[in-house]
Order: structure tokens, then sequence, then C-alpha cells
């Protein structure tokens, strides 16, 4: 299979910059999650926010603009266009920031164009963030390569469902680590482009049943491991599907929940019979592993 690569040179993305009480960053943040918009970058925290958003310019870019503009005014925010970048462009700006980094015991996030020396019992993912979409750097997703971690030391899940996989920094780590069968899967297909480039980066298997372009539910079989890094109001949305996708045995991440809503969550994952078998916190932000 080519190389996604080509597919997404030359992109054209709406830089927009985004300006609200620095009391909104929670609702803020979750709210450009379920945007679904190809990340975003903190050039200001005080006196107010000040954030760059990145829309990709595709044939619906017009009314999502809309959405986002709409949805940013309801929390009592500011939204312009600032500029046109081209995708090679947008890459370069991140390189001047963005650099290898550890996570947990093992896991290391490496930018493409830099080299690691690895030491023994690394776990190292390449990565390319001018793709757009998850680095690890993000509190719900760092905490979920943690996990991930804990998960394989403790259960060596040789299945695993990564739901809304974006970059696929999460299945890239689950790979790294051994899984025998992999699905991830994003219902956006610039997410799908910008996770078989990175999955080729680290030369993994991207053949038809491992990476897919597919709304949610899904019903692909059972698997020891699910990954959800989504948000609350979605998690709690997925919940049936989500634990019917487990394997006996299996367990569930869940990440990308603001503190203030984890009990919703974890009651309505109740409801099937998971409760809470680890819990991290990093900011403002949990992650869940829940199992029966």
């Amino acid at each position: 299979m080519q190389s996604s690569t080509a597919s997404l040179r030359g992109l054209v993305w709406k830089e927009l910059v985004i300006s609200a009480p620095e009391e909104l960053a929670a609702e803020l943040e979750i709210f450009l999650t379920e945007c679904r918009l190809g990340g975003w970058v903190v050039e200001a925290e005080v006196p107010e926010l000040r954030w760059a958003a990145y829309l990709p310019c595709e044939s619906d870019w017009e009314d999502r603009l809309q959405r986002v503009a709409d949805g940013v005014r309801a929390l009592g925010g500011r939204l312009e266009v600032r500029k046109n970048v081209v995708d090679e462009d947008w890459a370069n700006c991140w390189k001047e920031f963005y650099h290898a980094k550890r996570v947990g015991r093992h896991v290391i996030i490496c930018p493409s164009w830099e080299k690691y020396e690895s030491k023994e019992g690394d776990k190292v993912i390449l990565l390319d963030p001018g793709m757009a979409f998850g680095t690890g750097c993000h509190a719900s997703t760092s905490m979920c390569l943690e996990m991930i971690e804990y998960v394989f030391s403790e259960y060596a899940p040789s299945t695993v469902l990564d739901v809304g996989t974006g970059s696929g920094i999460l299945a890239a780590a689950a790979a790294k680590f051994g899984c025998q069968r992999l699905l991830a899967s994003d219902s956006d297909p610039v997410a799908v482009k910008a996770a078989k480039e990175n999955f080729s980066l680290n030369a993994l298997d991207i053949s038809p049943g491992v990476l897919e372009y597919v709304g949610v539910p899904l019903h692909k079989g059972r698997f020891k491991l699910v990954c959800a890094n989504l948000v609350a109001s979605l998690l709690c949305r997925l919940a049936e599907d989500l634990q019917e996708a487990l394997d006996e045995g299996g367990v569930l991440i869940c990440s990308g929940i603001v503190s203030e809503r984890a009990q919703e969550v974890i009651d309505e994952f109740a409801q099937y019979g998971l409760r809470v078998l680890r819990r991290l916190e990093e900011d403002e932000w949990v992650c869940l592993l829940l199992g029966r």
C-alpha cells in the first residue's frame, strides 16, 4: 500500500484564532475535541486564552467553520480566521517546539525528524505532528499511554481496539507492546490518512481490517483491550457499544474526561457491570481503566 503522504501534501488549513477568558480553558478544550479539528496550539493563557486551531479546507469546511464559530461564541469566546496554512508549512512550525518525550517508563514519542538513542525496553513511537491530531503531549493522551503500558504489564492483551484513533498513537503503542491483533478506527478521513502515515513511519501493518474509516457503533468482534480517548459525552453515548466490544476478562481505557464529569462516566458504565480498576488524574483530566 502506498504511503498517504502524497494525498495529504499541499492540503490547505484555515488557521483560526480563538480568544476566551482563561476560566473557559477546560470547556473550550472539550468543545474543540468534539469538533475534531486538526489540532490546536496554545499561544497565550493570560490575561486571556489565545489558541490557534486548524480546520482542513475540505468540501464542508464552511459549514464546519460556522459550527465552530457558533460554539465558541456560545461559550463566551471569539473566533477569527487568521490565514491559510499549507500542510508542509504547518509541519515545519511544529518542529520548533516538538521534541522526543518519555511517557511512563518505556514509551518514547519521537517526532519523525529527530533521532533518539533508545534504551533497553524503550518502545519508540515515531510521529509526525504535521499530520494533526494527538501528539502525546496532552494529558488525556499521555495518561492513555501510561495506562496502556500498565495494562500490558498486568494483563498482556492479545487483541486491541482503538476507537477514534486520531494520529494512531495509542494503536501504535499497543502494537509496540506486542498485541497480536489490532483494529484502529476513526470516522474522520483526515485522521485515517494521518494514522496511515504514522503507521508507515513505525513499520506497522496498515492492511484492511487493521486501520479503517468507519463510524460508530463498531461491531468488529471482541477485544481484550479497548481504548477510547474521546470526551465524556461521547463515552456515555457509546457505553453500550464499547462494553460489548470487550472480550471475556477484557478491560476498557476511557480518557478525554474532564474531572467534573468523571463520575458521570463511571455511573454510565456501571450500568453494564463495569467498575473502576485504576484511575489516573492530571491537570483537570481523568483516565479510567474499567473492567468487570
